[in-house]
């Protein structure tokens, strides 16, 4: 009896000490990912962003929180966030900022996009600028099905119409393509009463975890001038990747766009790799 509880001892005795171990074996990274969260939420904050329709140059907010975290193991991106910018509730602006692991340390990448149909302008803290030469989306009517009177039924309804697009992407240096995913959930939520936005979403395709490579905007829309309901729904396509992009809408091809070779700025995006903040 003596030899069973001893037994017994020392087999708790090893599994508290084991997972004690597996504990501290596991904080370093636990602390240095929610580093990576704060560090990744400076920087975003410390984006200056504004959007210019016709004459009118107008600040962008950003919004409070992150819409998503996420990883992407084939990039080797350790942790990353997405963020949008806002004017009066309205998406303007999109942006990622990706930590990727590397030898000799961090080193952080910035992917951002126009979603205005202005011009937009970003400015990093190290000095970095952006100037868009287009607009960032371009709104297509959908007609039908006619927009529910309730909040609950436009957001079932946008949630059918985007089971209606599908993307792909592709890499001309690796000369591979992939079917993107689409995320079970949106990534946002916004209304705009002044642009007649009664309610909208944002939803994303993705090709690794949940990196949404391709973003779908849906509007239920009315004049800013009536009162009601929405009287119809449009759509943008958005894209935060360097892949060249297809998306469909009911099997035809309603976007594309090529693949992005190197890090530059183009004519509504821009993606960089984060130099020394200048003074």
């Amino acid at each position: 009896m003596c030899r069973l509880l001893m037994i017994l001892w020392l087999c708790c005795a090893w599994c508290v000490l084991g997972s004690t171990a597996f504990l501290c074996g596991e904080e370093p990274a636990v602390t240095k990912l929610k580093k990576l969260a704060v560090d990744s939420r400076a920087r975003a904050e410390g984006i200056e962003v504004k959007t210019t329709v016709g004459d009118r140059a107008t600040k962008a907010t950003v919004h409070t929180d992150a819409l998503m975290k996420y990883t992407d193991v084939p990039r080797q991106i350790e942790m990353a966030t997405l963020w949008v910018w806002q004017v009066d509730g309205r998406p303007v602006a999109l942006g990622k900022v990706e930590a990727y692991e590397r030898k000799e340390g961090t080193k952080w990448l910035y992917c951002f996009t126009s979603a205005s149909t202005g011009l937009v302008e970003g400015q990093w803290p190290d000095g970095h600028r952006f100037q868009a030469r287009k607009a960032g989306v371009d709104w297509v009517t959908i007609k039908d099905p006619t927009p529910h009177e309730t909040a609950a039924g436009q957001m079932r309804q946008m949630k059918e119409l985007f089971q209606r697009f599908t993307a792909t992407s592709r890499d001309d240096l690796l000369k591979t393509a992939d079917d993107l995913r689409p995320l079970a959930r949106p990534l946002h939520e916004y209304s705009s009463p002044n642009h007649g936005v009664v309610q909208g979403i944002l939803c994303g395709f993705a090709a690794n975890g949940t990196n949404p490579d391709v973003i779908v905007g849906l509007e239920a829309v009315a004049p800013a001038d009536e009162k009601g309901g929405p009287k119809s729904w449009r759509y943008a396509v958005i894209c935060m990747t360097a892949s060249g992009v297809s998306v469909k809408l009911d099997k035809a091809e309603v976007f594309t766009r090529p693949y992005a070779k190197s890090p530059e700025d183009y004519d509504t995006w821009t993606y960089f790799w984060e130099g020394t903040p200048k003074r």
